[in-house]
């Protein structure tokens, strides 16, 4: 871990190297050195354990699940409902290599010349395309978790941002983007500017497999904020800062590099509290998709739909024509049929004047606009004086 005072904010700073050295760094008996945890003050969560921690047993139950003993299944199942009603409306499309290959079929931009006299008319044209992008290569999508939560924020309300960030990098991940995320927690004293802190732990790496569960007990779990989170930064902060955990720097304060980050393209998950079910997390994912770059699923899907539908109109309207077409030229040939060898030469002579007369009024329509464009730039010397 690396600490410091950052000497643009005054924040004291804690960059952990990793999530096991950030959970490494939490004993369980540090917890009960928090004021929050000790009393489970601050109205929605006094005198009730479960609102505080997200664990019916309590502090008891935050521990095991921090320190893995005990799986989230709670979360689990908030995350796959969300998963579930984004996969409703159609999977992230598959992103595609720029690199193109060969590929040999019915139809295509070339065709060969031996295959095609051997028979193999399936296989004699030749076109390229563009594949899948191979896993793990292309750009990596970076994604900070807020951590830090005011104490009045109930357990059910802080787990659902981290769920919907949890869904977004399982929906990039399966489309082949790779991601990488941090856990970033931001605080500061209640009601003033002074003696923030700050919290960075790296909870997965751009080539690391995505673990739901693990990523969901780091980030998303509120009895683990409130127990190894509180815990951990107690080692690192100054007696007087410890107090301030449980009160979160606003988001729209965040310190530049984040605000960097974030006109670069990372994504940052929403504030604690600020998602409270699988639709609003479905919601905020697909506003991601699209400030990525992403297409829509849903729009993806009455997007193709109107364009079979546009083919569908287009194939029906060229038959009419064609119908059209062959019953007019029937009409013409019959009518030509039933003309003398005179009127058939009068016809030809009309159609040729009427040709030249539009060949000569073409003609003097360019003779007009050259003069018009002649007269534009011309100077005029009553200008000068």
């Amino acid at each position: 871990m690396s600490a410091w005072i950052d000497a643009g904010s005054g924040a004291w700073w804690r960059r952990w190297d990793s999530a096991a050295e950030w959970g490494a760094a939490a004993p369980s008996r540090a917890n009960a050195a928090h004021p929050y945890a000790r009393t489970l003050a601050n109205g929605v969560s006094a005198g009730l354990p479960e609102a505080w921690y997200g664990e019916a047993d309590g502090l008891v139950g935050a521990l095991a699940v921090a320190a893995g003993r005990r799986p989230w299944t709670a979360g689990r199942e908030l995350f796959q409902a969300a998963a579930n009603k984004l996969g409703a409306l159609g999977a992230v499309p598959r992103v595609q290599s720029c690199r193109r290959r060969g590929e040999w079929g019915a139809d295509g931009d070339a065709l060969d010349a031996d295959r095609a006299l051997a028979g193999d008319l399936d296989r004699a044209w030749r076109r390229t395309v563009r594949g899948p992008r191979p896993e793990g290569t292309g750009a990596v999508v970076r994604v900070i978790f807020q951590a830090a939560a005011n104490a009045r924020v109930n357990a059910a309300d802080y787990v659902w941002s981290a769920v919907a960030a949890c869904a977004l990098i399982d929906a990039l991940e399966a489309a082949g983007i790779p991601c990488e995320a941090t856990r970033v927690a931001l605080t500061r004293e209640a009601g003033a500017h002074v003696d923030a802190s700050r919290s960075d732990v790296p909870v997965k790496a751009a080539a690391e497999p995505l673990d739901v569960d693990r990523l969901l007990r780091l980030t998303a779990h509120p009895g683990v904020y409130r127990t190894a989170g509180f815990a951990a930064d107690d080692l690192s902060l100054p007696r007087k800062i410890r107090p301030h955990l449980g009160s979160a720097l606003p988001w729209y304060e965040r310190p530049a590099d984040l605000r960097d980050a974030a006109d670069a393209g990372a994504v940052i998950a929403p504030e604690p509290g600020a998602v409270r079910d699988a639709a609003d997390a479905c919601e905020w994912i697909r506003r991601e998709l699209r400030g990525l770059g992403i297409e829509d699923p849903a729009e993806r899907e009455a997007r193709e739909a109107s364009e079979a539908q546009a083919r569908r109109e287009y194939a029906a309207d060229l038959a009419r024509w064609r119908v059209q077409d062959a019953t007019a030229t029937e009409a013409e040939r019959a009518r030509v049929a039933g003309l003398t060898p005179a009127q058939r030469a009068k016809e030809g002579r009309d159609a040729a004047a009427a040709k030249r007369q539009a060949d000569r009024d073409f003609a003097a329509y360019l003779k007009r606009a050259e003069a018009a464009a002649k007269a534009d730039t011309q100077v005029n010397p009553d200008l000068f004086g």
